[in-house]
């Protein structure tokens, strides 16, 4: 017997001649033994051809086989890499059919995307699943930015609560105004039936999806009507106004003009080419005359800014106000800030949740935005250039609407009104009315720093000094400090965690710090609301058990035979209504005919009977029954 011929041999005599013929080379380069040709064709028995024709395919296969010291990642021939871009084909094929399959789910808008919970969480999932890739791949294959796949695995997003952003298509007025207000037809009731069936996204982005992509010429409007109508969507009403704001809506007390100023900023947007350049519009309106008597365009919203739109309203006026109206803002209530107004003009805060207190302002933003087209130059131009171009077409606008008439001030404009000159009376009342107004506002920020832990008031201090944060008259400190220790010694890790790995979004102040306390502190009052339920809930189980326990025992001191007992313990199985005295009461059936008798042929008739009496049951459903059923059995005929 040849030695190809043994039971060893684990290959053809053509691939041992392939294989011998690839190794002639490395051979003769180490300068051993090696056979002829003619000895290897000889000794296989195999055809020179094929020999040939393996040896090649031998010498193409040999690199693959290569290796890098180690446990090779994976358990196939094939090279890490060619198997890595096959995981990420996969995985974006599993999130492109997530979406496909719930459509909604992703939104996309001109600046940035939103992701509804079911994508979130299928992304998590999926995470699991493929966490051999590194997260930059991951998150490049499933189409979302790093930093946001970073704050979804560390459990930072909240979901929340948001309700999506207007696609850029749907913001358009052209498309707005091609929306039909006629009733709508059959084909288009039902159309938004079925697309909303497996629609995952916001209301809105659907409303959007409706009209462009299956050209259903429905408003907002009658579309909620048709899901509210058939019942697969509730509106969400909002909330009516608090008894504090009916009862002081329209009456915000004004003087005479130039007795209050209110002071406001909003972020403005300038493009040049495609780089777009943002600043703060810092604005002064007159609270009698609404007019614009003064505006900075500066690079953030801060006490500079209040102090330059301040400075150029006394330039325009001529005269400084009696008191400047301010939002909450940190930066608003600063020692530069009261150093600008000088020692004539009180610094007053709005009030807090009421942003009707400083209408004057957000009305003239509103106004801004419905009269400005996109400030967009195509030319090239350094960043001051586009400054000053926002600020002269600001100017502009502003000094136009303060000409033109009213017809709420019977045709006169903001600069008449603004040019009625006080007497000497009215500005000694306006004078006395708001510093009573100060003066209140002050009492009441001591009060409400009295009531606060000191220790709390301590470390938030320290905090706001560590991290740079202005607070000067400790507005923010008192309401931060009225959550308690254990959120503001939380809220406080995280902002210095969040700080120190560079997540914390630009332009913040202590503000900021406020929200994640506060949201610490709705976590925290969840977790213990969560905790109380369970306990009660254990504790009324517990009693409920309790109950049944002594009902049980009351019954078998008046029935000592259990065999006396089986009847009615199935009776009350089949007539109880929650499910534990069901399963409770079938137990004390199974025990009381295992009570009964020790010979398993009795047993079994008492179990016949006791089935007999619960089949019976038709109130309960088929599968119930059939479960007391089987659970009677299972405890008194045990296999084992």
């Amino acid at each position: 017997m040849s030695k190809l011929s043994q039971p060893t041999a684990a290959v053809s005599p053509s691939l041992t001649a392939a294989l011998l013929l690839c190794a002639r080379e490395p051979l003769g380069r180490l300068e051993l033994p090696s056979p002829s040709v003619a000895q290897i064709l000889q000794a296989t028995g195999a055809r020179r051809s094929r020999a040939y024709e393996l040896s090649g395919e031998l010498r193409e296969l040999l690199p693959s086989l290569q290796r890098p010291p180690g446990r090779p990642a994976g358990a196939g021939p094939r090279p890490a890499e060619a198997v890595a871009t096959d995981r990420v084909q996969q995985l974006t094929l599993e999130v492109l059919g997530f979406v496909m399959d719930h459509p909604g789910c992703v939104a996309t808008g001109p600046q940035r995307a939103h992701y509804q919970d079911p994508f979130r969480l299928h992304v998590l999932d999926l995470r699991r699943e493929y966490s051999e890739l590194d997260l930059d791949v991951f998150a490049a294959a499933i189409a979302v930015p790093l930093g946001t796949l970073k704050g979804w695995l560390a459990g930072l997003s909240s979901v929340p609560a948001t309700n999506g952003q207007l696609d850029a298509d749907a913001s358009d007025p052209a498309v707005a105004q091609s929306v039909d207000t006629t009733a709508p037809t059959n084909e288009w009731i039902e159309t938004t039936l079925s697309e909303w069936e497996p629609w995952k996204g916001d209301f809105v982005t659907f409303c959007s999806h409706l009209q462009q992509h299956c050209r259903v010429p429905l408003g907002r409007s009658a579309i909620a009507t048709i899901l509210e109508c058939t019942g697969v969507r509730l509106r969400h009403r909002r909330e009516g106004r608090s008894p504090d704001e009916e009862a002081l809506r329209g009456s915000f007390e004004t003087f005479f003009p130039g007795a209050q100023w209110v002071g406001d900023g909003s972020k403005i947007t300038v493009a040049l080419g495609h780089e777009p350049f943002h600043f703060n519009l810092e604005l002064m309106v007159d609270t009698y005359s609404d007019a614009f008597v003064g505006l900075a365009v500066t690079d953030t919203e801060d006490s500079a800014a209040v102090a330059s739109a301040f400075a150029a309203g006394v330039e325009t006026t001529g005269q400084a106000p009696v008191d400047l109206l301010l939002d909450n803002r940190p930066s608003n209530h600063t020692p530069e800030v009261d150093a600008a107004l000088g020692p004539d003009t009180l610094r007053t805060r709005s009030t807090r949740g009421r942003p009707q207190s400083k209408a004057h302002a957000e009305g003239a933003f509103g106004l801004f935005a419905q009269a400005l087209p996109v400030l967009a130059v195509t030319a090239t131009t350094p960043r001051e250039v586009a400054r000053q171009i926002a600020h002269l077409v600001f100017t502009t606008l502003a000094r136009a609407m303060n000409h033109r008439s009213r017809q709420d001030r019977r045709g006169r404009s903001r600069v008449d009104l603004y040019q009625e000159r006080p007497t000497p009376e009215q500005v000694a009342e306006s004078r006395a009315a708001l510093l009573e107004r100060h003066r209140k506002q002050q009492l009441a920020q001591q009060t409400l720093l009295a009531r606060q832990d000191p220790l709390v008031l301590l470390l938030i201090d320290q905090a706001l000094t560590r991290f740079s944060l202005i607070d000067p008259e400790q507005h923010f400190a008192s309401a931060i400090a009225r959550y308690g220790r254990d959120a503001v010694l939380e809220g406080i890790a995280i902002f210095d965690a969040k700080k120190a790995a560079g997540t914390l979004p630009d332009d913040i102040d202590v503000r900021y710090l406020l929200g994640i306390v506060r949201n610490v502190a709705s976590d925290n009052e969840l977790c213990e609301i969560t905790e109380s339920l369970i306990e009660s809930r254990l504790a009324a189980r517990d009693l409920a058990m309790q109950i049944l326990r002594d009902d049980r025992a009351v019954f078998e001191s008046l029935h000592p035979d259990p065999g006396q007992r089986i009847a009615p313990y199935a009776d009350r199985a089949t007539s109880a209504r929650r499910k534990i005295d069901r399963i409770f009461w079938t137990l004390a059936t199974a025990d009381a005919i295992a009570a009964s008798s020790d010979d398993d042929e009795s047993r079994a008739e008492w179990t016949r009977y006791a089935a007999a009496r619960v089949g019976i049951a038709n109130h309960l459903p088929h599968r119930d029954r059939h479960e007391l059923i089987r659970l009677i059995t299972r405890r008194v005929l045990p296999v084992t």
